[in-house]
This record gives structure tokens, C-alpha cells and sequence, in this order.
């Protein structure tokens, strides 16, 4: 009697199978190179590490049956086109100074002429437009364009016969400390503070501080910004240098916008003039501490620190304990009102050949 494969053992069927399908065109052999692989990686757990990346180890009962070539391929891969996170690029150092001017330029008011990056990304080589001061809105300067901007302004400065003056606030124009810090001597100036920021000396700062302002300081800022456009620089927050600067300069008349604090310096622990829109041959620096002026020493005139409250490491009683102030017509103002003035008188006098701050300064 003949056999039929019905009476073959269980091996031999699979092994007849599996020449069946040896058989098979050459996809179907593919197909069952694959099966077999995803086998062994499935019983070890494991993942294979290569695979021709045309064919997917998934099929399904039927196309095995049908032995047609059916596996499955991947989708070409769209071509993409390159593009670029500007904010992941590098930041550069340059750039970050020319929108500080930029936003210092926001600052001022006027119809000053400045230059700014024209809006077009499709080149790496910038392009520049000359713009009204209103219409900017972002952007950069380079270092050419912010020397060319500095030049314009100074030179139509010069032309008003006015410098630029850079003044420090904290211990120069003024000196502020907290209630909790007073010492019991200095408690009564809490019921003495003025309201009338136009007049006054001594104010309350968010209810928790006092502004004393410096002695002869409504003078010497009505007095210099005759001779020159007056900047205030401070290491302070924006929030505080501007919350102060209202005591003095309470409508705008001295220096108004131009304020530089610690933002404008971005953390660095010195100041400089990069967003002063001025040459440096005319610009005068008056701050009470000469290290944060390292790189610009020949423009600065240091002043002695006004302390009215007590200052931490002062021997003998403050000002304010002993209900004393800083003299008016002998005061450290005066002083640096009388160098400014002779200053100017210099570098406007059509005798001298040096136009120079730095060259006049003593």
C-alpha cells in the first residue's frame, strides 16, 4: 500500500516543507531567511543588529501560503532639506553687544539715524539698510556700524558743544539701605522722608528702603547736562536703577532713557563704554570705584563714596547718626563739577590741539 505524506512522521513533513519552500523563487527563500532569524532573536531576546534595510521581518499567514512576493517594503526616505536652529549656533560675542546698543537705541527718543541688519536670510554675507530710529524693531549692528554710529552721534554732539558723561549711581549720586539694617540711631529718619521727588533728599523705596540723594546732586546734574548728554551706569538691577533714577530725574530732563545696568553688561563683573553711543575721546567717567573701570581708566574721574548711613566696616558714627550731611559748597559734586568744566572748556577751545578727554582729565 502507498504512503501518503499523511503517514509521515511529524519531522519529515516539516523537512518536506521546508524544500518545498527552498524551492520557491527567490523571494520567498528571503522570506524564509527572515521567518527563521526572527525565530532565533525572538527565543534569545535579543535584536538583530543587521538587517537589509529594504525588507520588514513582519508577514503575515497568507502571503507565506501564497508564496507571492509580497514582503513589504520601507518607504523611500523623503529628502530633507537642511535647515538650521539659529539659537543652537554659537552665540557670538559681537552680535550680543549690537542688540544691547539696539535696545539701548529703543531706549532713547529722538530721530537719530542708525543702521540696522536687513531681514534677509537666504545668503550668509549680511546686508545693511540705513533706517529711521522708529522703525527698528530687532536685529543686529556690527562692530563697523556701531563705531560708525558712535562717530555720527559724538560728532553731532560736538557740533552742540557737549560731551558724553557716564555717572555711577550707588555711593556717588546717592546711598540707599534697608530698613532691618539701620541702627537705632538712624530709626528716626523713617519719619523724615520726603514726598516730593522733586525737591526732596531722603525717600522710601518699596517700603522697605531708603534713598538718601547726595548733597549738591540736583545742581551738579542741572549744571553738567548743559556740557554734556549725561548717562547713568550702574551694576544694579533694571528694575532698581530705574526705580531710583526717578528721584533724580523725576521729568525726564537730564538723562531720561539712558540708563546701563547689570543686564546691559549680561553678568560681567566690570563696566565698559560699549553701549555708550559716543567716542571714547569724548566721554568723561565719574564713578567712586576705580576697578570696574579697568579698561577705561584714562576717562575716569574718581569721586570719594558718599556714606550717609552706616557702612559696613566704618569706625566712628555715620551722617545719619549724628543728623550731619555732606557740605554743599565744599562737597566731592562740586569738586568733579569744577574738573568737568574745565574739561569741556578745553576741548571746545580752539587753541588746543588735543581733542581728547583723556589727555585733559588732570
Amino acid at each position: 500500500m502507498m504512503s501518503t505524506c499523511f503517514d509521515l512522521p511529524v519531522e519529515a513533513t516539516k523537512q518536506a516543507s521546508d524544500e518545498e519552500l527552498m524551492n520557491q523563487n527567490e523571494t520567498s527563500r528571503t522570506l524564509l531567511l527572515v521567518r527563521e532569524e526572527d525565530e532565533a532573536f525572538q527565543k534569545s531576546g535579543k535584536i538583530p543588529k543587521k538587517r537589509k534595510r529594504h525588507f520588514f521581518s513582519q508577514y503575515t499567514e497568507e502571503e507565506e501560503e501564497d508564496g507571492e512576493e509580497k514582503i513589504a517594503r520601507k518607504p523611500p526616505l523623503k529628502k530633507r532639506r537642511k535647515t538650521y536652529n539659529l539659537e543652537k549656533k554659537k552665540k557670538n560675542p559681537d552680535h550680543e553687544m549690537g542688540l544691547e546698543l539696539m535696545n539701548q537705541i529703543e531706549r532713547m527718543k529722538g530721530n537719530d539715524v542708525v543702521l540696522v541688519m536687513h531681514k534677509k536670510l537666504t545668503t550668509t554675507r549680511q546686508n545693511w539698510l540705513s533706517v529711521p530710529r522708529g522703525l527698528i524693531k530687532n536685529g543686529f549692528l556690527t562692530l563697523h556700524e556701531i563705531a560708525r554710529l558712535k562717530v555720527a552721534n559724538s560728532g553731532k554732539l560736538f557740533a552742540q558743544k557737549k560731551l558724553h558723561l557716564v555717572l555711577d549711581l550707588d555711593h556717588t549720586l546717592l546711598h540707599i539701605e534697608a530698613f532691618k539694617k539701620l541702627k537705632p540711631d538712624e530709626l528716626y529718619l523713617k519719619e523724615q522722608t520726603d514726598s516730593d521727588t522733586s525737591n526732596g533728599s531722603l525717600f522710601v523705596l518699596n517700603d522697605g528702603y531708603l534713598v538718601k540723594l547726595r548733597p549738591f546732586v540736583r545742581t551738579f546734574l542741572k549744571e553738567a547736562s548743559s556740557m554734556f548728554e549725561i548717562y547713568v551706569c550702574s551694576m544694579g538691577c533694571r528694575y532698581y536703577v530705574k526705580k531710583v533714577a526717578e528721584f533724580l530725574d523725576p521729568e525726564g530732563n537730564y538723562f531720561d532713557t539712558r540708563i546701563l545696568t547689570r543686564e546691559d553688561f549680561r553678568g560681567k563683573p566690570k563696566k565698559n563704554l560699549d553701549l555708550i553711543l559716543g567716542r571714547e575721546c569724548g566721554t568723561v567717567i565719574v564713578d567712586d570705584t576705580e576697578s570696574v573701570w579697568c579698561d577705561h581708566l584714562d576717562n575716569l574721574i574718581k569721586i570719594q563714596k558718599y556714606n550717609y548711613f552706616t557702612n559696613r566696616g566704618q569706625t566712628g558714627k555715620s551722617h545719619a547718626e549724628m543728623n550731619t550731611d555732606e557740605s554743599e559748597s565744599e562737597g566731592e559734586l562740586l569738586k568733579v563739577l569744577e574738573v568737568l568744566r574745565r574739561m569741556h572748556r578745553l576741548f571746545f577751545d580752539s587753541s588746543v590741539d588735543i581733542k581728547d578727554v583723556r589727555c585733559l582729565r588732570l
